[in-house]
């Protein structure tokens, strides 16, 4: 199955910024202000693009060395023990740069792993005993505010110590969004490849459509050929 990659593209970047427009108006409270549903979005961003690239390891690099070149930080490495994010895909890497977890490791792993699942973060544990964690930060301005803004102002990801002796990450969805949108767009990964095939993970191989269909009271079109496996030569058309 083919999906366009422009398409999935502007529908990743149109719901947030859609959705956080709109919220834009809002006090941003971190306990309801939608910040953890931004955190899990910008991220998703972010995956969606490294699995793309994953046969791609020239425009995989390209992208990596962009979006350090916009903030080194996400590539500081914290531990020279490789974490395993995922066995589907890389995150950005620096190909030349030491090898351990990055901040970025733990970002995707603390944050999209942890909100994906049970709705909050995955703690990272250290040797003495502490924690690595974030505060999700919100504020009221929208999508073309915050990119014309100076960065410094939101403070994401700087860090302090809180009373318990935990390190705790500033993590501004939007700032996070906007970088690997920009650095897409820099390299105008929107665009390439035209479409890309989306793996097959789960197979009912004993029904067809049309079992599905009249399974909940729907008449199949018997002018629309039931294609066997797959199906199709052209990109998905999804539905928005």
């Amino acid at each position: 199955m083919k999906i366009r990659t422009n398409d999935i593209f502007k529908y990743i970047t149109g719901d947030f910024e859609k959705l956080w427009d709109s919220l834009s108006i809002t006090s941003g409270d971190k306990g309801s202000g939608g910040n953890f549903l931004f955190a899990s979005q910008a991220i998703v961003l972010l995956e969606w693009i490294c699995r793309l690239l994953n046969t791609r390891r020239d425009l995989f690099d390209e992208f990596s060395k962009a979006l350090y070149d916009l903030d080194s930080r996400y590539f500081v490495v914290l531990g020279k023990m490789k974490i395993t994010i995922s066995s589907e895909f890389k995150l950005p890497s620096l190909a030349d740069g030491k090898q351990g977890t990055t901040l970025l490791d733990i970002i995707y792993g603390q944050i999209r792993n942890g909100h994906s699942h049970i709705y909050h973060q995955n703690m990272f544990q250290l040797a003495d005993g502490k924690f690595i964690g974030f505060t999700i930060m919100m504020n009221n301005l929208t999508i073309f505010e915050i990119d014309q803004s100076n960065r410094s102002r939101f403070g994401h990801l700087n860090v302090t110590q809180d009373p318990s002796g935990n390190a705790i990450f500033n993590f501004c969805p939007d700032l996070f969004f906007l970088d690997v949108k920009n650095t897409i767009l820099k390299i105008g990964l929107d665009r390439l490849p035209e479409d890309f095939s989306v793996a097959v993970k789960y197979s009912l191989r004993e029904i067809r459509v049309e079992d599905v269909l009249l399974s909940f009271g729907t008449i199949p079109n018997r002018q629309v050929p039931f294609e066997n496996g797959a199906g199709g030569t052209g990109p998905l058309n999804l539905p928005r």
